[in-house]
């Protein structure tokens, strides 16, 4: 039987929908009060590995389960499909809405009904109510009671209107009435339940042990039930009826249950009837208005079965009838296809036509084209349909499609197969993937440097293991080695949990050298126990797996499995997926025509080829040990980053060092012999290059995917990601392998190794960025704190990866359904591929929030993926180096960022991430697509946000250094000329100065003769620049630096004026009696610019000038105690250096002007400076009145030593 492998199995709802609304309903007071304890109290252990694991088992394994799809017109309300799980020994009931695709800003969450009495086996319905679309849910308790719960589907929204009340919801006991019902309507007690079915939203039918059927009728969901039984001839009448023990009747082995028992039931549309398998293989027809038997067909068992397993199918219900997925006017066809399967030997399924016109419906077996032998998945495990669902396609084909679940005790697999069926040909049977591209073989060592980090990645990765099963494991791992647990405040995730206790366990008491014997034997023992800990993920990943059902999605068109742990999706295969599952040197026809039909537009021949290179390919990595493909896969990894052009040279010896001694000849010949058979292999392995890495834009973006639907595809696209990484490998080996052959297999070889091989850099990138999770690092300053998303969903970031987060918040352009799922998929490929050329956004977003919350270590190691030619990702490096305070590299990855960023103007979603980035906004809009200036203006300013300081000159350096192609820039100058002076770095400062009088003058060129007049009398651009550096200079004692300034004359002037100024301001001070407020420098020296205007006029030979400083000096002098003698020495000094500069003119300028102190009205209080002309004559007899004093001081103090002695 050929076997398409044409679906994938794709886990769904492991952590969806973290928010739960918990509703607990009371026990009944017409309920029986001595229920059995042990479903609700548990067994009590001590052991907390015993606690761990029985919790898992009752708390996240579901007994039953299924899913609720709401009828297509219920797509204006969400949720549309809802995942339920019947939990806790029966007690119970857990609905969490599986939506994949939004349409409005909704959060949603879990519904969780805690039940007072067990929920009996097979004896609960979930459906809706198609004149409400309310949510109606029917099971029978251990109490004989039918309950009934009936609530709005906008109990599932986080903020749903109908929901207020005081805790969230109006499932209250308060509003019981409204969304409950419990009640007694039959003896159940008597003739115990086996089966509940619902037949419509008014009638209930219930399969007793006994063998009969009950139908319970209501008006509305919540109205009183009537019960009627219905009318089977086969049965005794009167009170006997309600006495199990008086049948004979019965299964043998199984207690009071009658072998006329149903085991399963299915609604007939338009007739209002139902059929109805029993134990002893008669398919019955049951009318609901009447309660008669309208029909009876006995199945006929297979000859070679022992005389037990020939009569009876078998007491479990199960669902082993079906009615067409698709349901057309059966009213007008005259008929419906009803498809059973019968468990006996083999199994077989058959397909009956029961005709409906008639006055009793006549059940029509329609051969045996219409029957068909199930394929077993293998012949190791015991094997049972779960569950199986057909398709009818008579509206264009006569042909009947039908899926099948099947499941062990391991592990389940979905089978296809079409209807009619010749009987001269097999069976064409299409299956799900998993046999041939393994999680196991994806996820292989041979991708990782040691065992240890290949075990972190399968427990922790998407594929594997889900949350739930990883947590347990690691308590009962945990529990074993008797660690206490983190405390729950501080837990830290998972994986970091984890390598804690195992890490914990062989902790060596000293370092050891890694080439020791201890040390090996210590690394040996830590693969160990991380073995142990995936063993036990597999065997409660086995748990959870189990199948519940099976249940068609008619409005996506695929299939929702039921498990006990999760929910899972079988969809189709991508057309990748597709092309290497079926790879093969001879495909079947079938084979062909599928394939094909995937990879249009590629010519029927072009796919074939594809086919047969995938096979020839994979058949030479399996050549090879798995160390020797991990010694090829880690050189090709160094790749990424050399930057070799001899390729050609580099080949060589990548085949030499790993390939030449460990390729046989035989694998050599059949790699040859089948590369020779594809037509043009160049131009295959360039459309095998498209077919991994397709291009895919759409204009429109405006679909958003729920929670549910963001994991899904999340699952979907790792899947994607590893399975090409494995195809690229392949091919990179095979180019290797071909470099010594004679005649060149591969045209231009070295080209396609270099697409390749980026491309492999590209797989491999983005398998990085998916392992990691962003730090929630809630210390951190506010300028990194995350703002509240505008999309339209939110999720807990405690319950989703980061790469989860972010495909969730990524718009695309088409829902999530049959037809939808590749270029969603594309799309996502589309925005994390690393090229220059990408418009999307999603690998900087990851980046800039790893950035920002780190850890920053992980930003850099992932950022080396970036290409190195592509500007933006340049401005990511500087900005990650820029919190990693390496100011090389910060101006090395700024300096070339901004060939790029200078020229053209960034899209929004990038001005967003750089938002994120710069805590003051430097960087805005107008630092991009302005010129170079610009862009590294706002660079140093970044740089001088994270104090580094000399990053921040350089750049503004550099920015200045760019303006003299561009127009002059003042806020460039300015920027530059403060981080100068901040630095001491006056010669820096001293350009800035420079430019900024040049923009100045140009100002004044520009203005009219009358404007130059009114802008000369306004304060000059330069002079607070000007005035800072003398300021900062005479401050920092470096006046022989102003002094040699190269300015210009009216610069000079400037500075000269500021000097003065400020020299008045100290006499002022003095005359005041106020000290220096602002100045350490003028404090501990209070003539200080007294004495640097006297040196900078004379260094410009300006004498009258440096006149004028001596004069305001000596007034300064003359505030203090002229009564001391070093006082009036220091005056008489000063004016003997004054009369000096004074004559050091020709005698006619012999005069100074200045200012000199006066009392405003004769208030000593009130002191001003006026400017007075002085001549050299009064400056002199100044200087002789204190040459008196000074004779006067000299001779008391000559008096008062004469008298002492």
């Amino acid at each position: 039987m050929p076997l398409i492998q044409s679906f994938k199995d794709t886990r769904v709802n492991d952590h969806a929908n973290s928010h739960l609304v918990t509703v607990k309903i009371p026990l009944q007071k017409d309920e029986k009060a001595n229920l059995d304890s042990s479903f609700t109290s548990g067994n009590n252990t001590i052991s907390s590995v015993r606690d761990s694991e029985d919790d898992y088992y009752t708390k996240k394994i579901a007994a039953e389960g299924g899913t609720l799809l709401r009828s297509p017109s219920s797509n204006s309300t969400i949720p549309r499909s809802i995942a339920w799980r019947v939990l806790e020994n029966s007690t119970v009931l857990e609905l969490d809405p599986i939506d994949l695709n939004l349409t409005q800003n909704h959060q949603l969450r879990k519904i969780r009904f805690q039940i007072p009495a067990e929920i009996l086996k097979n004896c609960i319905t979930v459906s809706e109510d198609s004149s409400s679309e309310n949510i109606v849910i029917d099971f029978l308790s251990k109490t004989s009671h039918v309950y009934t719960i009936y609530f709005n589907p906008s109990e599932f929204l986080e903020s749903a209107k109908q929901s207020m009340s005081d805790v969230g919801h109006s499932l209250t006991e308060e509003n019981a009435y409204k969304w409950r019902k419990v009640q007694y309507p039959y003896h159940f007690d008597f003739n115990r339940p086996h089966l509940l079915h619902n037949a419509s939203m008014n009638v209930l039918v219930v399969s007793t042990l006994d063998g009969s059927l009950v139908k319970l009728t209501r008006r509305s969901p919540l109205d009183d039930m009537t019960s009627e039984v219905f009318n089977d001839p086969s049965k005794k009448s009167g009170l006997l009826n309600y006495f199990s023990w008086s049948h004979s009747e019965t299964v043998p082995g199984w207690g009071n249950l009658a072998y006329r028992a149903a085991v399963a039931m299915v609604s007939i549309p338009n007739i209002n009837a139902i059929a109805v398998l029993t134990i002893n293989r008669m398919i019955q027809i049951w009318s609901l208005n009447s309660l008669s038997l309208l029909g009876e067909h006995e199945l006929k068992s297979p000859k070679d079965l022992p005389e037990r397993e020939r009569i009876f199918i078998g007491p479990t219900p199960m669902k082993l009838l079906a009615t067409p997925a698709f349901k057309k006017s059966y009213e007008d066809a005259g008929y419906i296809y009803l498809g059973v399967y019968m468990p006996l030997g083999d199994g077989i399924f058959k397909i009956f036509k029961l005709h409906l016109k008639s006055q009793r419906p006549i059940l029509e077996e329609l051969g045996n084209e219409y029957e068909l032998i199930p394929k077993v998945p293998d012949s190791y495990s015991t094997w049972v349909v779960n569950g199986f669902t057909i398709f009818d396609n008579t509206e264009t084909s006569p042909e009947l499609q039908i899926s099948i679940m099947w499941k062990s005790n391991t592990s389940s697999a979905f089978y296809q197969a079409t209807l009619p069926n010749s009987s001269q040909q097999e069976v064409n049977w299409f299956v799900d993937c998993s046999t041939r591209d393994s999680s196991a073989m994806l996820t292989s060592s041979i991708y990782h440097s040691n065992q240890v980090e290949y075990y972190v990645e399968k427990i922790f990765g998407f594929v594997t293991y889900s949350k739930n099963v990883v947590e347990t494991a690691l308590d009962i791992y945990e529990g074993h080695y008797a660690f206490s647990s983190f405390p729950e405040p501080n837990s830290p995730s998972l994986k970091d949990r984890a390598e804690a206790i195992i890490g914990a366990t062989i902790n060596p008491t000293e370092e050891l050298s890694k080439s020791s014997p201890e040390h090996q034997n210590l690394q040996k023992e830590l693969v160990k126990q991380w073995n142990t800990l995936d063993v036990l993920c597999e065997e409660l990943q086995r748990s959870a797996n189990e199948v519940l059902s099976t249940d068609w999605d008619p409005v996506l068109k695929l299939f929702w499995i039921s498990r006990a742990g999760h929910s899972s999706i079988i969809r189709p295969a991508l057309p990748l997926e597709l092309a290497y599952a079926n790879r093969t040197n001879d495909p079947s026809n079938i084979v062909r025509t599928i394939v094909t039909g995937s990879l249009r537009p590629l010519k029927p021949t072009d796919s074939i080829d594809i086919l047969v290179l995938l096979e020839t390919f994979s058949n030479l990595r399996a050549s090879l040990s798995p160390n020797h493909v991990n010694e090829i896969y880690n050189a090709l990894r160094t790749e990424y980053f050399s930057h070799t052009s001899d390729h050609s040279t580099r080949l060589t010896e990548l085949y030499n060092k790993y390939l030449s001694r460990h390729l046989s000849q035989s694998s050599l010949y059949a790699l040859e012999e089948s590369l020779s058979k594809v037509g043009d292999l160049y131009t295959e392995l360039l459309m095998l290059y498209v077919l991994i890495n397709p291009r895919f834009k759409s204009e429109n973006r405006d679909v958003f995917l729920t929670t549910t639907g963001g994991l899904f595809v999340s699952q979907v696209f790792y899947n994607y990601i590893l399975l090409s990484r494995s195809i690229i490998l392949d091919i990179l080996i095979a180019i290797i392998a071909t470099i010594p052959s004679k005649t060149v297999l591969i045209k231009n070889n070295i080209k396609v190794y270099v697409r390749f091989i980026e491309l492999l850099k590209s797989f491999d990138a983005i398998s990085e960025f998916s392992k990691i999770d962003i730090e929630d690092d809630t210390e951190d300053d506010t300028k990194d704190e995350i703002p509240v998303s505008e999309l339209p969903v939110s999720s807990s970031s405690k319950q989703l990866t980061s790469f989860e987060e972010l495909t969730i918040q990524y718009p695309f352009s088409t829902s999530v359904d049959v037809k939808g799922l590749k270029p969603v998929i594309f799309q996502i490929l589309g925005q994390w591929k690393l090229s220059p050329d990408n418009e999307f956004i999603t690998p900087y977003k990851f980046i800039v929030e790893l950035i920002r919350h780190g850890p920053l270590e992980t930003a850099q190691k992932l950022a080396r993926y970036f290409p190195s030619d592509d500007a933006f990702s340049q401005f990511i490096n500087a900005n990650i180096e820029l919190r990693a305070q390496d100011g090389e590299k910060t101006q090395k990855y700024f300096g070339l960022a901004a060939f790029g960023l200078a020229k053209g103007k960034l899209s929004a979603e990038k001005l967003e991430l750089v938002s994120l980035l710069s805590s003051k906004s430097l960087f805005t809009s107008e630092a991009f697509g302005n010129g170079k200036a610009k862009f590294l203006l706002a660079a140093s300013k970044a740089a001088l946000e994270y104090n580094l300081n000399d990053t921040a000159l350089a750049l503004a350096k550099e920015a200045q250094a760019s303006l003299e192609a561009e127009k002059p820039d003042i806020d460039v100058y300015d920027h530059m000329f403060n981080i100068a002076i901040k630095l001491s770095q006056f010669k820096d400062a001293e350009t800035a100065v420079a430019e900024i009088e040049k923009v100045d003058s140009q100002r004044l060129k520009e203005l009219s003769k009358d404007e130059q007049l009114v802008a000369s009398q306004q304060r000059s651009l330069v002079t607070p620049y000007l005035e800072t550096l003398a300021s900062w200079l005479v401050r920092a004692g470096k006046l022989s630096v102003l002094e040699t300034l190269d300015l210009s004359k009216e610069a000079t002037g400037t500075i000269t004026d500021f000097l003065f100024k400020q020299a008045e301001i100290s006499l002022t001070r003095a005359l005041l009696g106020e000290g220096s407020k602002d100045n350490d420098n003028e404090e501990s020296n209070p003539f200080l610019y007294y004495n640097v205007l006297y040196s900078w006029n004379i260094h410009y030979d300006d004498f009258r000038g440096a006149a004028s400083a001596l004069y305001l000096k000596i007034q300064h002098l003359e505030t203090l105690n002229t009564e001391l003698s070093s006082i009036l020495d220091e005056i008489l000094v000063t004016y003997l250096i004054l009369i000096n500069a004074l004559r050091c003119m020709p005698k006619k300028d012999g005069w100074l002007v200045t200012k000199q102190a006066s009392r405003s009205g004769g208030n000593s209080d009130k002191i001003r400076l006026q400017q007075v002309v002085l001549s050299l004559d009064e400056l002199q007899g100044m200087y002789h009145k204190y040459v008196g004093r000074k004779d006067m001081l000299l001779v008391q103090e000559f008096s008062s030593k004469l008298v002492l002695n």
